[in-house]
Parts: structure tokens; C-alpha cells; sequence
């Protein structure tokens, strides 16, 4: 298997497109940071912070009994006039504010991914290479989880770039000097946490879901052989799949068991939860089933299905 994997990552690292995706995380990391330093400074909006929470507690307060969100918003709120601590907005860009902020990039390393994830094996068909592959002493099955994991991997590898380089920017623009709280409320009580831990705590959020889909268009290419299937369903389903989900959660309480409902990068961030039906521990074994699944059907299909060269 380990040889298997040694091979893939060899085919993979002699694509030019692999090369190209990883300079344009650093690139685009690297454009983020200088339009945020170079951006203007609006002064008379962070030097109000107070008044601007006393005004979103005077907001929230006409939502409590209704949104769980309203009061935890309103405890947030009070927790830094108490304590004065200034909201991100109000205070001077850091490495690591920049680093957490840099998280939406993460939907670009998910592309990436996708990509990756529905050419891996289709690539094989086209290219005749897969009645080749398949002689081998190998199992079908090896073989196709070593493309799995050489996905993963690269996953890894692009999503690790993308923090290191959003780091090394942050460092170069902005420094480590000062550095505002994240706060988040656990079990009705207000905790702090430094954005070191919370940048690193959002990225790793964020791997599930980026798995899943990777998984599903590794599932789609496997089947039937087509990158543009899978390209096509794995994209239509990262930028459309939350909005019906949601849409859903609003008249059934099943949409729960829904996928992108229980992306677990909700329960790291100011946003909190879409639903109070789920938790970290519900959401995980939802994603986790649906991952299950996804592997499950490609890899008997790929079994079962008699090869034929596209």
C-alpha cells in the first residue's frame, strides 16, 4: 500500500496543475494581505466600540425568548464592556487575526481538492493507463484507496500552506504585537481564547467538510468514470448545498441529518450553530456516515464494474 501511495504522489507531483494550485493559494494569500494593509482605516468606527455593543445589546434584546443566538450575542457583548475588551473590528490587525480571517480561502483549497479528488482515477481511463493499473498484483480496492489517500494528503499538504503562508503575510504586514480575544460561550459561561489557538481551531473545523466533498467526487469519477460529473456535482453541491439545507431546516426538523447543517466549522465560530437541534458530537457522526457512505459505494462499484478504457 505504502509503495501504492509512494506512486500516486509521484504522478500527482508531476502534474503542472498541482504546482500551479499551490502557487495560487500563496499568491492569493499574499494578495489578501496587502489589500487588507493597504485598506483605509476607519477610526471614528473602532474608537465607538462601546456605544456600537451597547447599541447591538439594545439590538439583540428585541430577539431574546426568540434566538438562542440573540442572548448568547448579548452575553458576548456585556462580557467585553465589563472587561474592556475591544471586538476584533476595533483593534489593530495581527499575524494571527489575519490568519483566522484568512479561512475563506479555505472554500478555494476545497476546489483545489475537488479537482484533485475527480481526476485522480478518471485520469486513469482516459489516458488507457487503468487495464495497466489493474494487473497488477494489487487489489482493486488498494488501488483505489491509495488514490483516496493521496487525495487526503493533499489536502492536507494545500490546507497547511494555505495557514503557513497566511502566517508568514500576517507576520510581514501586520506583526504580533497585539492581539484580540476571541470569546465563546461554553455551557452558559463566556470563555476567552487567543486567535493562535482559534486560527488553528477554524482550519481544522473546516477539514470535514472539505473531505466529504472530496470524497464525493472521488465517488462520482470512480463510478462512472468522469471528471466533469464530478467536478460539476461536488461544486453545485459546496455553493448550493447550504443554502437548500437551511432553506429545509426552516419547515422539517429531519434536515437536521442533512449534511452541510452540520459542518462543524459553525460550532468555532462568532456565527454558532445554524440549529440548537445539533452539537458538535451529533454533527460529527452525521458527517461521518455520510463519508461512510460515499467511500463505501465507490469503492464496490469500482469492484464490482467491469473496466473498460474511455
Amino acid at each position: 500500500m505504502i509503495r501504492l501511495i509512494q506512486n500516486e504522489l509521484m504522478k500527482q507531483n508531476g502534474r503542472v496543475g498541482t504546482w500551479v494550485m499551490l502557487g495560487l493559494i500563496v499568491a492569493l494569500t499574499f494578495l489578501t494581505a496587502t489589500v487588507v494593509h493597504n485598506a483605509p482605516d476607519f477610526d471614528m468606527f473602532e474608537s465607538n466600540w462601546r456605544d456600537n455593543l451597547e447599541a447591538d445589546i439594545l439590538y439583540y434584546q428585541e430577539f431574546t425568548g426568540e434566538e438562542p443566538f440573540a442572548e448568547e450575542q448579548i452575553l458576548l457583548a456585556k462580557y467585553r464592556l465589563n472587561n474592556d475588551l475591544p471586538p476584533a473590528y476595533a483593534m489593530p490587525n495581527s499575524a494571527w487575526t489575519f490568519v483566522t480571517n484568512s479561512n475563506g480561502l479555505l472554500m478555494l483549497v476545497s476546489l483545489f481538492i475537488i479537482a484533485i479528488a475527480a481526476t485522480i482515477v478518471s485520469s486513469e481511463f482516459k489516458q488507457g493507463t487503468i487495464k495497466l493499473l489493474l494487473v497488477r498484483p494489487p487489489s482493486r480496492i488498494k488501488i483505489l484507496l491509495s488514490k483516496y489517500i493521496t487525495v487526503l494528503i493533499y489536502m492536507l499538504v494545500f490546507v497547511t500552506t494555505l495557514w503557513l503562508s497566511s502566517l508568514l503575510f500576517g507576520a510581514m504586514f501586520f506583526g504580533f504585537d497585539e492581539q484580540a480575544s476571541f470569546l465563546h460561550i461554553v455551557n452558559g459561561d463566556v470563555q476567552e481564547r487567543g486567535y493562535g489557538l482559534q486560527s488553528i481551531l477554524v482550519f481544522v473545523a473546516h477539514l470535514p467538510m472539505t473531505m466529504l466533498l472530496a470524497t464525493l467526487a472521488f465517488a462520482i469519477s470512480s463510478m462512472f468514470s468522469s471528471d466533469i460529473m464530478a467536478i460539476a456535482i461536488s461544486i453545485a453541491s459546496q455553493f448550493l448545498g447550504l443554502v437548500a439545507n437551511v432553506m429545509l431546516l426552516e419547515f422539517y426538523d429531519w434536515a437536521i441529518i442533512l449534511p452541510f447543517v452540520n459542518d462543524l466549522s459553525q460550532y468555532v465560530t462568532e456565527g454558532g450553530p445554524i440549529s440548537s437541534l445539533t452539537n458538535p458530537l451529533f454533527s460529527a457522526i452525521v458527517l461521518f456516515v455520510y463519508w461512510l457512505l460515499f467511500l463505501s459505494v465507490a469503492l464496490y462499484v469500482f469492484k464490482k464494474r467491469e473496466i473498460k478504457p474511455s
